[in-house]
């Protein structure tokens, strides 16, 4: 799970085509971009984690020679700056914390779990010689600011402190008593954040792992109160998140950063079994959906088995502490039909009168979760923290050089520089997100509604419709087939927006500014027909395809003939539906059995009115005429539909953007959240 935020020019080839797009402007700065465009040979993965011995821990077994021998690879991830050593540093935290608190506590089985003095020794000098923010030095082409990493370093900088306080930090040879209370500020600015603005990285597959496994050590652990308190609240609100955007224990909705397998596919190969969907977040899921890892009838509490990586610290979570209130398992148990809506983050723009341009801590933490660097709005903000802290050396930023200069930052001229280029840089930032879940029994559809359609895009997954094993969805590729990026988020976001069972996306490719990655002109859809029960492929075309799950149904039409590509060597897996075109359209329409037969519904749908002319598509269902323009707006009936929401919006809770305290509701049970106060009330 290599969280490849914060690098806005991944690959070589672009950094180079950026680097001498800019000449111009710093042609004395040839050396430095040759420099920076280098080829870098990668570290191989090493393999740290604790996830051994915390199974042991919590089955009360006893750790052998061969379960802290991982100690070593650990050591040598955490030395070597590996991108894998910070998820390495939670499992690893939980079981030196525990074996200090047996100590303290005079357990009995306290000398089981000492670490050897020669690994204790090695992992105390790796731990408290990393760096853990972006001020600290040492830290060499590390990310460290994305969201997610934002909260593991900051929790395993002051967990380190408790472990060792007499140790001095190698790194800057400050004592632990000042990182633990630096590491303690951070933490709580980031707790604060998500409270009041939510999750950039949201509804992510992948990254809400990374978050749920440093507040789990944070409840159980911290040794401030009020931490433990607030980090409860916002797990309480990711697992909101979780509740309300899982079907049969697979959690897939609308995405702010997801990856290939995490985008709910696994690409077919001929006579496969539908696959499970990437289901980083299972052991978490399952307890919401009432299968726990911790079972009553067993007295250790522990179900072997249940943890996925980081979730170790989720599984093995102490039993006196995170449990998971009433309400939200009644929530993910709600078979609907229920819409739910949900703003999370902040957008660009209103960063400056938040108070949250700057180069506070406070300030960088939000802008940098938000992945903006170089959008014109914190161009100027990225440099002045780049200079000030000699971030400049770090290749994720080497190529901001090109624009630190005196005469542009000066003159102002930069926002409007950086808004004319339009680099794809640009869609690295995650932006506010109006999420939209219409979930049934038999399916779930999702959207971020109009979210900054016609611009730049990165790994955001921006709709699909989820049937349990496996999802439909669409998007514009920002790689080749075979590329592990090909299905990953969208090269062009798409004008998309969603009315209950029905999605309209128009995918306009026609950007305009620095050309330095290549945009696709075509959109696809995964629709993987070998997992369906019953498809219908007469119309393609026409742009027409049609699924049946179970009692679910799924129509997608595009605005132009479609046809599947073939996968190479593998005849059967049709997977990727292709639109070719420099503009396309579609239009995704769900049903089910319980109104219609599969056939009533293909002849239906086939018959409905589909037009798109003049950059606006129009679609009826139903008696209903949709309609959706290049900008995101949607009309339903000839009303245009609000796409802008409160903070929350559903059956279980009401509440307005940056509410000072939040009540669910469900089933007879309620959850009373009060964040500033310390308030976090359950009644089952």
């Amino acid at each position: 799970m290599k969280d490849s935020g914060g690098n806005p020019f991944p690959c070589r080839a672009a950094r180079a085509a950026a680097a001498l797009a800019l000449l111009p402007l710093a042609p004395f700065e040839l050396i430095g971009c040759l420099w920076a465009v280098r080829k870098k040979k990668k570290a191989p993965p090493v393999n740290g984690n604790f996830n051994a011995m915390l199974e042991k821990l919590a089955s009360g077994g006893t750790p052998d020679g061969r379960d802290w021998a991982v100690t070593k690879q650990l050591a040598t991830g955490v030395c070597g700056r590996m991108g894998t050593s910070t998820f390495d540093f939670q499992t690893a935290l939980r079981v030196l914390l525990t074996a200090k608190e047996k100590r303290e506590n005079g357990d009995a089985d306290a000398a089981r779990w000492q670490p050897p003095p020669a690994d204790e020794a090695s992992l105390k000098s790796a731990f408290t010689g990393y760096t853990f923010f972006m001020t600290q030095p040492r830290g060499g082409d590390m990310v460290l600011w994305s969201e997610n990493l934002q909260i593991q370093l900051a929790s395993a900088e002051y967990l380190t402190a408790l472990l060792w306080p007499d140790a001095v930090f190698t790194a800057d040879g400050r004592p632990a008593q000042a990182h633990f209370e630096h590491a303690k500020q951070r933490i709580k600015i980031w707790l604060s954040q998500r409270w009041r603005y939510g999750f950039a990285e949201w509804n992510s597959p992948t990254y809400y792992v990374e978050d749920i496994s440093p507040l789990c050590l944070l409840i159980d652990f911290a040794p401030d109160e009020q931490i433990r308190t607030q980090a409860a609240i916002v797990l309480d609100l990711l697992l909101f998140d979780l509740a309300a955007g899982q079907l049969n224990g697979i959690f897939a909705a609308t995405a702010g950063r997801a990856y290939n397998d995490g985008t709910r596919l696994s690409e077919p190969a001929a006579g496969e079994e539908p696959a499970r969907v990437y289901n980083a977040l299972g052991c978490v899921v399952a307890e919401l959906a009432g299968d726990p890892a911790f079972g009553g009838e067993n007295p250790s509490r522990f179900v072997a088995g249940s943890p996925n990586g980081m979730l170790g610290n989720f599984a093995y979570r102490k039993a006196g502490g995170y449990q998971i209130p009433e309400v939200l398992k009644k929530i993910a148990a709600a078979g609907g039909p229920a819409e739910i809506r949900k703003s999370t983050g902040l957008t660009l723009a209103e960063l400056k009168a938040k108070g949250l341009i700057g180069l506070q801590d406070s300030q960088i933490m939000m802008q940098w979760a938000m992945e903006s660097f170089t959008n014109p709005e914190t161009v100027g903000n990225t440099l002045a923290y780049c200079r000030r802290h000699r971030l400049f050396g770090n290749a994720n930023f080497k190529y901001l050089r090109f624009f630190n200069i005196a005469a542009l930052r000066c003159s102002g001229l930069l926002p409007a520089l950086m808004k004319a280029l339009n680099p794809f840089t640009h869609g690295i930032a995650l932006e506010r997100a109006n999420t939209y879940i219409y979930k049934t029994p038999h399916y779930l559809q999702s959207t971020a509604q109009a979210y900054r359609p016609g611009t730049h895009g990165n790994q955001q997954h921006v709709w699909n419709v989820h049937f349990g094993p496996f999802a439909v969805f669409a998007s514009n590729p920002l790689a080749e087939p075979g590329h592990k990026r090909y299905w990953t988020g969208s090269g062009v976001l798409p004008a998309a927006a969603q009315y209950k069972n029905i999605t309209m996306c128009v995918y306009d490719t026609r950007i305009k500014g620095l050309k330095i990655r290549k945009v696709y002109a075509y959109s696809h859809a995964y629709f993987p027909a070998a997992f369906f029960d019953e498809t219908r492929e007469d119309r393609l075309g026409e742009g027409m395809i049609f699924g049946r799950y179970g009692d679910a149904f799924i129509a997608l039409r595009a605005g132009g003939p479609v046809a599947f590509r073939a996968a190479p060597g593998e005849e059967a897996g049709r997977h990727d539906l292709i639109c070719r075109g420099a503009v396309t359209c579609w239009v995704c329409e769900t049903g089910s059995g319980e109104n219609e037969s599969f056939d009533g519904f293909v002849s239906r749908v086939s018959s409905n009115t589909f037009t798109f002319e003049s950059g606006v598509l129009t679609y009826a269902s139903r008696g209903t005429a949709y309609t959706l323009d290049g900008k995101g707006v949607l009309t339903a009936g000839g009303e245009v539909v609000p796409l802008g929401y409160k903070r929350f919006d559903s059956p279980y809770i009401e509440a307005e953007r940056e509410s000072r305290a939040m009540t669910f509701r469900f089933g007879g049970s309620s959850l009373h959240l009060d964040f500033d106060n310390g308030i976090r009330e359950t009644c089952n």
